[in-house]
């Protein structure tokens, strides 16, 4: 239901505004693929989320880095027919997400990200080798290559701490 205090607000092309009651207002920025492609545009979103900041309560929600979401499908896919590139796919994926983290990070605050994507490919990797030897993409597998959560580890580094 929508109060009357919703009806005077500008909505950006890029975000939606929820009103709770009266007195909640909470803004919801959602930046797709194409938004988070690329560092340069990363940079872009991190501007809008840290101007928007101060303004109301936010939720923001990124998706994964453009054309990662079916790359990750394809990985699956190929792994499941028995075509050993889905392995070329994922280290191409490894180093879209490492480069990411290069260009956006500071060098001194590189490592435990580094680490952790790593450790994320790693596990994505596992599972599509397991998809492999068995020759069958279940629907639980599939779900599990696409819950996988790499890109919100520069957003939340770059915007600081106390800030998401």
């Amino acid at each position: 239901m929508h109060h009357k205090c919703c009806q005077n607000h500008k909505l950006f092309h890029y975000s939606t505004l929820l009103c709770l009651g009266p007195a909640l207002h909470m803004k919801v920025l959602k930046f797709g693929g194409t938004s988070v492609a690329n560092a340069e545009n990363i940079e872009k979103v991190i501007g809008i989320i840290k101007e928007k900041l101060g303004e109301e309560a936010l939720i923001v929600i990124v998706s994964a880095l453009g054309g990662t979401t079916d790359a990750l499908l394809d990985c699956g896919k190929l792994a499941a027919a028995g075509n050993e590139l889905y392995k070329e796919k994922l280290q191409e994926i490894e180093q879209r997400h490492i480069t990411t983290v290069k260009d956006l990070i500071p060098v001194q605050h590189q490592s435990a990200l580094l680490s952790q994507v790593k450790k994320m490919c790693n596990e994505i990797e596992d599972l599509c080798n397991g998809i492999f030897l068995l020759n069958e993409l279940s629907p639980a597998s599939l779900a599990s290559i696409m819950i996988f959560r790499i890109t919100s580890l520069p957003l939340r580094s770059s915007l600081g701490s106390g800030s998401v």
